[in-house]
């Protein structure tokens, strides 16, 4: 009988593709131009996407830089709150902001849910295998979706030919370590998903 292998980068390769067929920018976490892996945002995707979207607005970089700080900084006494007050200034509300040269206020959406193709008004990008660093920790998740820069799904995949990989070990890997120890990437991840190739479940945050 043939012994054969199968690797954990197997199954994220396919994953990947998936992804890419259906849409998704791959590209590869070590390839990710311009990110300090210190931000959990990949800001170079989202200033693109706001200066597309508000480029009849006037603003200036110093605009935009306080706009991307305004997510950035986004914070409440506890990481379940802060988490929740992320997905709604994303996903719903928005918020009012007041341009620096005094000029009428606006309503800022990080994302495009309006537009009549969502995927050209916005950046949709798969990455793999990039390393976030937090304080004095410093984790690798699989595999992050982004919509502008910003990473709302956070993938942990399991070797499905290893029995000691189970879904358990990746649930605590996103639930247990990567929420304690990346918690400035896990307050925008809106979506988490485990999978071992036969068992894939996925959850939320609220």
């Amino acid at each position: 009988m043939i012994n054969v292998r199968f690797h954990e980068s197997e199954y994220e390769e396919v994953f990947v593709e998936e992804l890419y067929n259906e849409g998704w920018t791959y590209t590869p976490g070590c390839e990710l131009a311009g990110r300090l892996i210190t931000d959990a945002l990949y800001e170079p995707d989202l200033r693109n996407y706001l200066k597309s979207k508000y480029c009849n607005n006037n603003l200036s970089e110093l605009d935009y830089d306080q706009i991307i700080a305004n997510l950035r900084n986004t914070s409440e006494p506890n990481d379940y709150l802060t988490a929740r007050a992320v997905h709604k200034l994303v996903c719903h509300e928005g918020y009012d902001y007041q341009p620096l040269d005094g000029s009428d206020a606006f309503k800022v959406r990080y994302i495009d849910f309006d537009a009549d193709d969502i995927k050209t008004a916005n950046i949709f990008r798969c990455i793999n295998q990039s390393e976030m660093a937090e304080g004095e920790e410093n984790r690798r998740p699989d595999v992050v979706l982004m919509i502008n820069g910003i990473p709302l799904c956070v993938i942990e995949l399991k070797n499905p030919a290893d029995p000691d990989a189970t879904l358990s070990n990746a649930w605590e890997q996103i639930c247990i370590r990567y929420r304690r120890d990346i918690p400035s990437m896990m307050k925008y991840a809106a979506l988490t998903v485990i999978s071992d190739g036969a068992n894939t479940r996925m959850g939320g945050q609220f």
